[in-house]
């Protein structure tokens, strides 16, 4: 069995070792969530403070579901997920700063695969629209300002439910949108396609319609997508490519 991690900036003494990588979070960890392959909590490091440890495991026959995303010939979805973390952070787009991942891999089969990132203190935005509407102006239209700016600079989320959107206030009328878990996410040089925006939208739109929200924050989260989208067009994209995040051993 190999493992493998890479230490990002943040986490410059981080012993990945130290980690708890087990099939299950430890009981005194706080779990935020449990998903078909893992588990997510919160755990707080020294020197580091309050992180989330998300953990993928991918025991007996489990690597045959994604056959060619779990071998050597493709990055892990942690190895991705950071790249998009980056790439969102480095044009000034809400995410919380991954500090390392890593994976465990069996004559080239992934086996495990884990992401540390920063706690980020605020509600989801499914939790928080489902709720009930908060008093003041709505985070709806904070979320289609990120998500017209993020369409603009090139990313294609492929993952964009409201309970990967965290949202918190930033001062008088106005909300900060954080993404997480965007593994599966495409990075473009120029805008993203039309047909994959279209795709975003429409999971934001049957979700929004899911919860209830009400149809004027609808018309305000697009008005405000649309200015946004329509700002940020003439701006550079630029890129990065996944070996500058991922390394040599993570890539093909």
């Amino acid at each position: 069995m190999v493992f493998r991690a890479r230490i990002l900036p943040g986490a410059p003494e981080l012993d990945p070792r130290s980690l708890p990588l087990g099939p299950a979070p430890p009981p005194d960890l706080p779990l935020l969530a449990r998903h078909r392959t893992g588990w997510t909590a919160r755990l707080d490091l020294p020197g580091l403070g309050p992180c989330v440890l998300k953990v993928y495991g991918h025991p007996g026959l489990e690597p045959l579901r994604g056959a060619f995303r779990t071998t050597f010939l493709a990055p892990s979805r942690v190895a991705r997920e950071a790249r998009t973390l980056l790439w969102l952070r480095e044009r000034g787009l809400g995410a919380p700063e991954p500090l390392a991942f890593g994976e465990r891999r069996l004559l080239g089969w992934l086996r495990q695969a884990w992401i540390l990132t920063r706690y980020l203190p605020a509600p989801d935005l499914e939790r928080l629209l489902g709720e009930g509407l908060p008093p003041g102006p709505s985070p709806a239209r904070a979320l289609g300002a990120w998500l017209g700016r993020a369409h603009a600079l090139g990313l294609e989320d492929r993952n964009p439910h409201l309970r990967n959107f965290l949202a918190r206030p930033a001062g008088p009328g106005r909300w900060e949108i954080f993404k997480v878990d965007s593994p599966k996410a495409r990075l473009h040089r120029g805008p993203a396609p039309a047909g994959a925006r279209g795709r975003d939208l429409a999971v934001l739109g049957e979700e929004a319609r899911r919860l209830g929200i009400p149809f004027r924050e609808r018309k305000a989260f697009l008005r405000a997508y649309r200015r946004a989208y329509g700002e940020t067009f003439a701006e550079s994209a630029g890129g990065i490519s996944k070996r500058k995040v991922t390394g040599p051993s993570f890539t093909r």
